[in-house]
């Protein structure tokens, strides 16, 4: 299973477990402004005993969408999607980058893109 990002970051800064995190919860609006949620205040070893996100399942809406090894443009071709091919994808491992919001594959094998940055286009929808 891979590391969750914020797992990184702990780690990497040298947080224990006694430590206490102060976590601010937002959510973004369909117009991209991010709007107040909730304040949290809790132990990392708390924030490690969460149950993992759930993959969450999307529809292709474009015919050849690629799956990437990183999360841009330039990065190697590892897959591509057909129309309407359904996709697991992780929910913690979302990047922007080269003006589109990525998407990383709950099974490991690369990155697609989920829309564009703006919203004009959008490759990748929630089953309905």
């Amino acid at each position: 299973m891979v590391a969750h990002p914020f797992e990184e970051y702990l780690a990497a800064n040298g947080f224990a477990d006694d430590d206490l995190l102060f976590i601010t919860a937002y959510k973004r609006s369909e117009l991209n402004s991010i709007t107040f949620g909730r304040e949290y205040l809790l132990s990392v070893a708390d924030w490690r005993k969460r149950e993992p996100a759930a993959p969450v399942s999307l529809r292709a809406t474009y015919a050849g969408l690629r799956v990437r090894v990183e999360p841009r443009i330039g990065a190697a071709i590892v897959a591509v999607l057909d129309l309407d091919a359904t996709v697991q994808v992780d929910a913690t491992q979302t990047v922007t980058a080269d003006e589109y919001v990525w998407r990383k594959l709950a099974d490991g094998t690369g990155w697609a893109a989920e829309r564009k940055v703006d919203g004009s286009k959008v490759f990748l929808v929630p089953l309905s």
